[in-house]
């Protein structure tokens, strides 16, 4: 004899199941986003506040991160996620692939804002295997020591330019960040990297990207306008 009962209960259960995933996954997703966009804005935001922005009990939040630095973490590490994605869609050949890599990270820096100074608050963690912050520097410099080589191999870098140049140039963008006022974040990061690129690239006119455009629309005017009588 053949019933339902069993087959029921089992449905029941997998949609309870899922239910219950559904609900972690929301919950996990609403602490991400309440946690990117109040740390952007500063460093001392409470973690109940962040649980508060988000829709949830102090209980939840620590069941999904057990601590601050959990949480910057895999904040920093969704936003590097971002930056890799959109890499993967820009050039990367010769300087141009570089030089879109740094503006990519430059920008997410950017937007990120005090999360950076909270990245930086963990002891020896650039330094230190199995630190948060330790990983998101490796990945980041697997991200730019490929296109490095890519510059490096085309020609298009100074002869004595090493990878750890382009480590210091995102150290000195994130500098300026943190010291200038959230107004003018984006123009000043986007001024220092210029600057800084012209340091490094073998043919620094590839570092005026704001240029190059109106240049090109200057040449083909000039192509459409009649010769003078």
């Amino acid at each position: 004899m053949l019933v339902s009962v069993p087959g029921g209960a089992l449905h029941r259960g997998e949609s309870s199941g899922s239910a219950v995933r559904s609900d972690v996954e929301r919950n996990h997703r609403a602490l991400l986003d309440a946690a990117r966009a109040l740390l952007s804005e500063r460093r001392d935001v409470p973690m109940y506040e962040i649980a508060r922005r988000a829709g949830v009990g102090q209980a939840t939040l620590y069941r999904h991160f057990p601590d601050r630095m959990a949480l910057v973490g895999a904040v920093a590490t969704e936003v590097l996620d971002e930056v890799e994605a959109e890499a993967a869609n820009s050039s990367t050949d010769g300087a141009g692939g570089l030089v879109a890599l740094l503006e990519l990270v430059v920008s997410a820096m950017v937007r990120s804002g005090a999360l950076l100074q909270l990245i930086d608050d963990e002891p020896s963690g650039a330094e230190q295997p199995g630190t948060v912050t330790y990983a998101l520097v490796r990945r980041l410099l697997a991200m730019v020591e490929s296109r490095f080589d890519g510059a490096k191999a085309a020609g298009a870098l100074r002869a004595d330019a090493t990878p750890d140049d382009v480590v210091l140039i995102l150290g000195m963008a994130k500098g300026v960040i943190m010291g200038a006022a959230p107004d003018t974040r984006a123009a000043a990061a986007s001024r220092a990297l210029d600057l800084a690129l012209r340091g490094l690239l073998a043919r620094p006119g590839l570092t005026d990207r704001r240029d190059r455009g109106g240049e090109r629309r200057r040449r083909s005017e000039g192509r459409r306008s009649p010769p003078d009588d």
